[in-house]
């Protein structure tokens, strides 16, 4: 009625044509940056046509040349030499050839005969822990029946009176597979003590 815009309004209108204002320059923005994308592109291109091109008369050239040589037939020695020259690089493609296979199956079999090692050495590493396991639950005086039913932690521990057998049994077991962990991984033996 008299012209007055309300505060609301005109922060609406304001706020919408910020938001129109940023949409525009982010498009502007992106079709300079495309643009110079594509005369980047096209210089690049230029280039290499330019280089191809170059490449082409030259070797157009070369061809000339060397047809010209080969219709006068007065070039028979270089074509001998080339022959010459084909069947010795021939022959050690093949030699290096026969090499680099030999050399790939030898890595196989090393990297085969490594994942079996590994998976062997885990196998024994658990082994030990579970002989581990079960010395020291000799040790505590426990026979195998009476595993399950252990002392947990801060109980009282069960000692039987004579548990020299199964101790003794239970370290030779443990000294024999410490004994052949070494041997796998190459290192001397421990000594195990009585």
């Amino acid at each position: 009625m008299f012209g007055f815009v309300s505060r609301r309004r005109h922060n609406a209108e304001v706020a919408a044509l910020n938001a129109d204002r940023d949409r525009l320059r982010d498009r502007a923005e992106k079709a300079e940056q495309a643009a110079e994308t594509a005369k980047r592109n096209c210089g690049q291109a230029i280039r290499q046509f330019v280089e191809a091109d170059a490449t082409n008369r030259r070797l157009a050239g070369r061809n000339a040349e060397l047809t010209r040589r080969l219709d006068d037939g007065t070039d028979a020695e270089y074509t001998a030499r080339l022959e010459a020259r084909v069947d010795r690089l021939t022959k050690a493609a093949g030699r290096y050839l026969n090499a680099f296979w030999t050399a790939r199956r030898e890595e196989r079999a090393v990297a085969a005969v490594a994942v079996r090692a590994r998976a062997d050495q885990e196998r024994l590493a658990e082994r030990l822990k579970a002989s581990e396991e079960r010395a020291r639950l000799a040790v505590q005086g426990l026979r195998p029946d009476e595993w399950e039913s252990r002392p947990v932690d801060g109980a009282a521990r069960v000692r039987r009176d004579e548990p020299s057998v199964e101790l003794r049994r239970a370290l030779d077991r443990c000294a024999e597979l410490d004994e052949r962990l070494a041997v796998k991984e190459g290192r001397p033996p421990q000594e195990v003590a009585s």
